[in-house]
């Protein structure tokens, strides 16, 4: 379960963000994200949002996401790969961890 990496799209008053957590997270704190990111209001994007920001439907959001701001979930890295969306639905991507973080514009960390 901890090796399936979902990526989340969050809307602040300063744009969007990818969010990439493991699958056993559990729920996600956003008060802790709205330190991280400086934000006063911070939400998951609605699913048009979503598909307008990555060109993907929810549950096929690619792991890869170029041009827009990245937080990565630490817990990540305990794996020397994990699995999420490539952008096209029932299609798997396999990567590492730090491929992700090479491959993003990673601006944070959580956990």
């Amino acid at each position: 379960m901890g090796q399936t990496a979902p990526t989340l799209i969050l809307k602040t008053e300063k744009g969007y963000y990818s969010l990439i957590i493991s699958g056993d997270y559990g729920r996600v704190g956003l008060e802790s994200l709205k330190k991280l990111l400086e934000v006063q209001e911070i939400k998951l994007a609605k699913p048009q949002e979503v598909e307008q920001v990555t060109g993907s439907k929810i549950g096929s959001v690619s792991l890869i996401n170029l041009g827009l701001p990245t937080i990565i979930d630490r817990e990540l890295y305990r794996f020397p790969y994990v699995y999420g969306g490539t952008g096209v639905p029932q299609t798997t991507l396999k990567i590492s961890p730090k491929d992700i973080e090479n491959l993003n514009e990673v601006i944070g960390y959580i956990r």
